[in-house]
């Protein structure tokens, strides 16, 4: 009787928690939109699913959805099914690109009456957490489910990752906006916080976009071979079989229901779960990729070998993303989060790590860090954090503790003090104030290995640090014999004075926000074991004195005595630039015996103040400025160029002999880039542990095989970016093309890669400028075309087509006017046309194959020079 009661019973719960999954599941009516437009930074977008089908918007209670996987791959983040658990997960998985292209013209077509379901039982999971939509009246909104394919609304997706959108009525169309803002890296720091290590990434702005996932290599151990499951599950389908002392890479590190740690892997074409159990691992790597990015700090491979990090290092990858690798000898559980302002990304080797304020800030013992000087806490690598040694000399190089005024003194100075910090670093391409440049300093660091033992009591002590408001003066009180250096960072201005052999002694804030026009804010911090650092947060550029007494350092700040004048140092040239004037004022000369350039004008035109400048940098011994005239002083021989740019006037400063090539003959000339180099290998085929397995290797070899080419034809000339085996950065590709104004084509040599190695073929690369057609008689499109048909044709390649890429400077160059802000430079506008050759994928097995032999990258020299020679003559020339 019993049994039959229970048995009742749970067919009761089960009907009704089948009533419940059908409640949440219920058939609309909706509308298959083909007649809405959507545009993506003004580009009009087609949408396909997995399948290659093209999909269209679907319109329910006035709002629009699209598929995720789609919308998704429109901001490149991967997309992931799980089915198991009835879960979309974001940031996660493979991302398909080909679910999203450009098209030149919209064709509208008739909308249909649909009845998909709406779906309130899956999840929709982005960066490890549940995320809720309301539409535009804040009412919830639920997936849509049709054909298979899970839509959300294109507003609620767009602004989950950082974009804005607009609903244009009179045009049906709908229009996504995405500014890429790019983040500077500052610093990447090893550190132990609560017993746990970690790695964190230190950004100046906030990161939405990133992924962190493990690539792991093992050797199979289970005689005489090893199960692949469907599922984290011991009683899963077994869908695949891997014999003994197989070499696999693992794409994911799971756990399954029972706690037991599982491997996705892919093999035979079919993916799937394998106990890590069975994996003697090989090579072990934590991977974190972020988008937007750029690396404004030491990126130089880091020797670590602390607990299970072996290495740090870096590469650059294309369209702004940035990758840091972590060399492991093991991975097991790890947490990815962040701080509230999503400025720093944490990668603790634990699962059940939480960040908490007090443990950011005080309870962490520092390894490393890409800025300072590796040194361990001690011989017995004690990481407990009790250690009173470590916790007065840890580098925080997190958040700094917010204080709105320090305490007032009875002599009305304003008084803060404190044991916290926050890192920064000379860029390298900053105007040096004297011979300890931010240059200089680096080269100090990368010279030591390793922090030397320090006698904490032997080293000076800094008491506080105050500012005066009667006399806009800043004391910084030392007891001690020490050193000290200062250094200026501009972008945004900052003074900077490192005191070496010091310790921070004081209680309390580490902020000053003082009264003075010219000052944000006044920081400082234990920078190092033995370094205190004070930070002068500046509205503009200031001129300073810095007085030595005997007790202490008196710093004043006050506003530059010239005005309406900027120098930067690059790498290649220097710039003066002069603000808001007309070219026409100014009358110039050069004298070559004092290599020196002076630029007269009238005081009643131009308001330039008055001082003297001492540069000393690679290009400029002194700027001497007077109310009607500017002499500049060379440090060798120099040459000047001064230009009008749009409201500002340029002086270009470059040795002798460096400014571009004239093409005097008239000949055609190209410009031939070949992609990564150096210390950036590019894509890799599996790990990338040899040459022969780097992109930045074949993209040499094949560009240097169509330079011959070219160089043997009449009437051609060709240049190159580089012709050896050397890292060139972004500043250095812009200078590439930027320095050849006279060229009349640009031809960039890349290998393609995915995580899906099924994926092979060729594409090419463009992004038609406003101006193409009418300056060069042909847009980059129809290079494209033109290139990829001969590539497709002579190497029997699969046909992947021509692909607009607006996020690729090398493409885009500056036709936008961008450069300024990104790298806040004074940049000419150029529309010269270029495309970039994604040769075939490296990735995948077949392709790499062909790539390793001469008679593949012959053959793409040569249907290169083909495309070259068939626009050349479209061109007219």
């Amino acid at each position: 009787m019993n049994k039959k009661i229970f048995f009742v019973i749970t067919i009761i719960c089960m009907l009704l928690c089948s009533t419940i999954v059908f409640a949440n599941n219920e058939t609309i009516e909706a509308i298959l939109n083909k007649s809405i437009s959507i545009t993506y930074n003004n580009e009009i977008k087609e949408f396909s699913d997995v399948n290659g089908t093209i999909v269209y918007p679907i319109s329910y209670e006035g709002t629009t959805y699209l598929p995720v996987r789609a919308i998704s791959a429109l901001f490149e983040i991967p997309v992931e099914w799980d089915g198991l658990n009835n879960k979309v997960i974001l940031d996660k998985g493979e991302l398909n690109k080909n679910t999203v292209k450009s098209i030149d013209t919209f064709i509208k077509g008739t909308n249909e009456n649909i009845k998909p379901i709406l779906n309130k039982a899956i999840q929709i999971e982005y960066k490890e957490k549940i995320e809720s939509f309301t539409d535009v009246n804040g009412k919830l909104v639920f997936p849509l489910s049709y054909n298979g394919t899970t839509y959300l609304p294109v507003r609620a997706i767009s602004n989950l990752y950082g974009a804005k959108i607009n609903w244009i009525g009179e045009e049906n169309k709908i229009t996504i906006e995405k500014e890429n803002k790019i983040a500077n890296i500052t610093d990447v720091t090893l550190k132990v916080i609560d017993d746990v290590l970690c790695t964190e990434i230190i950004t100046d702005l906030p990161i939405k976009n990133y992924n962190v996932y493990p690539l792991i290599e093992g050797k199979i151990t289970a005689e005489p071979y090893l199960n692949v499951r469907e599922n984290t599950n011991t009683t899963a389908k077994i869908i695949a079989k891997i014999p003994d002392e197989t070499i696999i890479t693992v794409k994911e590190v799971v756990k399954g229901e029972n706690k037991d740690i599982w491997y996705k892997i892919s093999y035979e074409n079919q993916t799937g779960y394998i106990s890590a159990d069975y994996v003697e691992t090989t090579s072990a790597r934590l991977v974190v990729d972020l988008n937007e990015t750029k690396f404004a700090t030491n990126t130089q491979t880091k020797e670590i070998n602390y607990e299970d990090v072996k290495t740090i290092r870096f590469g650059v990858q294309e369209n702004n993303v940035n990758r840091i690798v972590l060399d492991m000898t093991k991975i097991s559980d790890y947490k990815v989060v962040q701080n509230e302002n999503a400025t720093n990304i944490y990668i603790a080797l634990a699962e059940d790590f939480e960040l908490v304020a007090d443990s950011n800030e005080k309870d962490y013992v520092l390894i490393a860090s890409t800025e300072d000087k590796i040194y361990l806490p001690d011989s017995e690598k004690d990481v407990s954090g009790d250690n009173e040694n470590n916790r007065e000399n840890d580098d925080s190089s997190g958040d700094i503790v917010n204080s709105e005024s320090g305490d007032i003194s009875a002599s009305g100075e304003l008084i803060a003090s404190g044991d916290n910090a926050e890192t920064d670093k000379p860029s390298g391409d900053n105007i040096r104030e004297n011979e300890n440049s931010g240059d200089n300093k680096e080269n100090e660091v990368e010279k030591e290995e390793q922090k030397p033992s320090i006698n904490i009591e032997k080293l000076a002590k800094v008491n506080s640090v105050t500012y005066s408001s009667s006399t806009d003066k800043t004391k910084i009180n030392i007891t001690g014999n020490y050193e000290y250096e200062k250094f200026v960072l501009h972008n945004p201005e900052r003074l900077v004075i490192d005191i070496k052999g010091a310790l921070l002694n004081v209680d309390g804030p580490t902020e000053i926000t003082p009264k003075n026009k010219n000052i944000k804010q006044i920081r400082f911090s234990q920078n190092e074991v033995d370094k205190v650092r004070v930070v002068f947060d500046l509205v503009n550029e200031v001129d300073y004195e810095i007085t030595e007494k005997s007790k202490y350092l008196e710093v004043l700040i006050e506003e530059p005595a010239y005005r309406n004048i900027k120098y930067e140092a690059n790498k290649n040239y220097a710039t003066l630039t002069l603000l808001n004037v007309k070219k026409k004022v100014f009358d110039a000369s050069e004298t070559a015996k004092y290599n020196r350039y002076s630029i007269s004008y009238s005081s009643s035109k131009f308001d330039s103040g008055k001082a003297t400048l001492e540069i000393n940098d690679d290009f400029v011994e002194e700027i001497k400025i007077t109310a009607s005239k500017i002499i500049i002083d060379g440090i060798d021989k120099m040459d000047y160029e001064m230009k009008q740019d749009g409201d500002n006037v340029v002086i270009k400063i470059s040795p002798k002999g460096t400014t571009k090539k004239e093409n005097t003959d008239g000949d055609f000339v190209i410009l031939l880039d070949a992609g990564h180099g150096g210390s950036d290998p590019g894509a890799c085929h599996n790990g990338g542990k040899t040459l022969e397995e780097q992109e930045k290797t074949y993209t040499l070899k094949i560009m240097l095989k169509l330079m011959e080419l070219l160089e043997d034809t009449k009437g051609i000339e060709v240049r190159a970016s580089r012709t050896t085996d050397v890292f060139i950065d972004r500043e250095g590709r812009i200078d590439y093309v930027l320095d050849n104004e006279d060229a009349d084509m640009l031809v960039s040599i890349h290998i393609n890669s995915l995580a899906n190695k099924a994926y092979k073929g060729t594409m090419v690369l463009y992004y038609n400028k406003p101006n193409e057609k009418e300056d060069y008689g042909i847009t980059s499109k129809e290079i494209a075309l033109l290139v990829k048909d001969n590539l497709v044709e002579d190497l029997d390649l699969v046909d992947r087509g021509v692909v607009s890429r607006n996020d690729l400077w090398i493409l885009e160059q500056n036709a936008a006017g961008k450069i300024s802000e990104t790298v806040g430079e004074i940049r000419p506008v150029t529309n010269l046309p270029a495309i970039l050759c994604e040769l075939c994928f490296i990735s995948n097995e077949e392709d790499f194959a062909k790539l390793q032999t001469e008679e593949f990258q012959e053959g793409a020299a040569l249907a290169i020079y083909n495309g070259i020679l068939a626009a050349k003559e479209q061109m007219g020339k």
